[in-house]
């Protein structure tokens, strides 16, 4: 049987159960198996010779105008002068199609030459190149209440909707909203989904600028006082500690841990290896160091560790 078959976003060898996928005699005639990774190396290790690898290059300025305009104008007829500032804005995204989607949906809500005059004095301003650039733009577009839930997003994955759901919210209206953007999409099951790389710019300006909820009574993730103050000692001093004993200096301290851990780990906030250490990943302890370096907590929502009376030793852990 002739078939189409596509395999997106692989990585590496380990993403197919079986081999056998790559057997010509399992297919009829004429079938194309198409894989799309970001590692050339990824796919030599899948047995592909280097003359059936295709590197995608940039689109040119023509097919980047085509792509744009596809997303800002969506069927409608525009006029000379703003077809004319669509050719410049284009060039911001360096022909990167990802960019050129977002960027399009940005701007498909405007009509006037001001408007379009506006967007390009900003993306001109704007730090950083081709994705970078469109996604800070598109972000300072967004209310805090929809940065939020982006964020989320980007930080959390599959775990965001179980936020909401904890925090009794869940944000349909902006969910929607960031797809028309292009800055989500959604599966079969209506849950968002992210595009690897706006995923990783999120996460990187969360690393860089702090994550600070939009909803004060819930300003980590949706967790209760004690649950933040446990997630900040963890980002801050018991990343690499044995769970035991910093579960011993918690109840010393009046706490009681064990439910909040696992909380912790449900969010995918942290996780506990092989031999009862906390791990966490980079960016979440980055963003909960921030929260306290930049002052954005009150002293009342600093972990137990954070008590100017502890002994030095504690300090030093880090």
């Amino acid at each position: 049987k002739k078939v189409l078959i596509v395999f997106d976003n692989v990585d590496g060898l380990d993403a197919f159960e079986s081999d056998q996928i790559f057997d010509r005699a399992l297919f009829g005639e004429g079938s194309k198996i198409i894989i799309i990774a970001k590692d050339k190396k990824e796919l030599t290790s899948c047995g592909l010779q280097e003359v059936n690898i295709y590197f995608a290059c940039e689109l040119n300025n023509t097919q980047s105008l085509r792509l744009l305009g596809y997303h800002a104008f969506k069927g409608k007829q525009p006029t000379a002068e703003i077809v004319e500032l669509a050719r410049k804005v284009t060039e911001f995204a360096g022909g990167l199609p990802l960019a050129l989607v977002v960027l399009g949906s940005l701007l498909s809500s405007m009509r006037t030459k001001e408007e379009w005059e506006s967007m390009l004095e900003k993306l001109s301003s704007a730090p950083g190149e081709g994705l970078d650039k469109v996604l800070k733009v598109s972000m300072d577009a967004l209310h805090p209440h929809q940065q939020q839930v982006f964020f989320d997003i980007a930080c959390l994955k599959e775990c965001a909707p179980s936020l909401w759901k904890d925090i009794g919210h869940y944000p349909g209206n902006t969910i929607k909203f960031l797809e028309e953007r292009c800055l989500i999409s959604l599966d079969a099951q209506d849950g968002p989904r992210m595009h690897d790389p706006i995923r990783d710019w999120g996460r990187r300006w969360i690393a860089q600028e702090g994550y600070k909820c939009s909803t004060p009574a819930m300003n980590i993730f949706g967790l209760d006082l004690q649950q933040q103050n446990i997630f900040l000692d963890i980002a801050c001093y018991l990343i690499g500690r044995e769970e035991e004993y910093a579960t011993y200096m918690w109840e010393d301290c009046g706490y009681s841990p064990t439910d909040a851990i696992k909380v912790l780990q449900d969010r995918c906030l942290i996780r506990i290896d092989e031999d009862g250490r906390f791990k966490m990943k980079d960016y979440i302890r980055n963003m909960g160091r921030s929260m306290v370096e930049k002052g954005e907590l009150s002293p009342c929502m600093y972990g137990r560790i954070w008590n100017e009376n502890l002994p030095e030793s504690l300090r030093d852990w880090e």
